[in-house]
């Protein structure tokens, strides 16, 4: 079977790398975003009561200076490796999923009294939305900003671009691949920034999961052949 060389703009972890090399991706990992700490600012609430949501590894440290060590059983994570983190550093989330709509959907059934979400200086607004729906009363502290990365590449030897936030798109700015060239994108927000920014051949994938977009887009790639 050829290898395809596809270019992903974040770093994978490493059971997800293993998926790319077992459908003989040669993998080039360029994080399109480098984060960047906040300071945080000082808030009086109830922490005990609240449901507080993580959707990034960036964030635990903020939460740890926020609960001041004490034991918070209402917690919501995203993703295994943000969960993996937050096990590592003695903390056990209640909630997985997906991702913040996901989570935030989880929380809702639950009727809580509140919400807390540590999230990046420019996030979505569909966990906003949702509590809002659901009258359940929704703070959100920014506590990490993200920045593009400035990266210049040569494209002709890749086969395909894996991109995983609209935001991402800025990173390769100076030096887009070619329209044509089949690019990957999680959810109809980075898919609709692709379209915007002139690409034709674009593929969603089914669920916002980097190991079903590797299995689904190689697929559609070795269809293409």
């Amino acid at each position: 079977m050829k290898k395809l060389r596809i270019l992903i703009t974040k770093e994978l972890e490493d059971h997800q790398k293993k998926i790319a090399t077992k459908v003989f991706w040669d993998l080039e990992e360029a994080s399109a975003l480098k984060a960047r700490a906040l300071s945080l600012p000082a808030y009086e609430a109830p922490w005990k009561h609240l449901w507080w949501m993580i959707t990034s590894a960036k964030a635990i440290p903020a939460f740890q200076h926020y609960n001041n060590g004490e034991n918070i059983e209402k917690l919501a994570c995203t993703a295994p490796a943000v969960r993996a983190k937050l096990i590592e550093a003695g903390i056990t989330p209640k909630i997985a999923g997906f991702n913040a709509a996901d989570i935030a959907k989880k929380i809702s059934h639950r009727k809580p009294f509140g919400v807390i979400h540590l999230c990046a200086k420019h996030s979505r607004e569909e966990s906003a939305n949702i509590f809002r729906d659901a009258n359940i009363p929704y703070i959100k502290i920014p506590v990490y900003e993200t920045i593009p990365e400035n990266h210049c590449i040569t494209w002709q030897h890749f086969d395909g671009w894996v991109v995983l936030s609209p935001r991402s798109i800025e990173a390769f700015g100076c030096s887009l691949p070619p329209k044509d060239m089949p690019v990957a994108a999680i959810g109809n927000t980075t898919m609709n920034a692709l379209k915007d920014a002139g690409f034709t051949r674009i593929f969603v994938t089914s669920k916002p999961e980097i190991e079903t977009l590797i299995t689904e887009f190689n697929d559609y790639l070795r269809n293409k052949e």
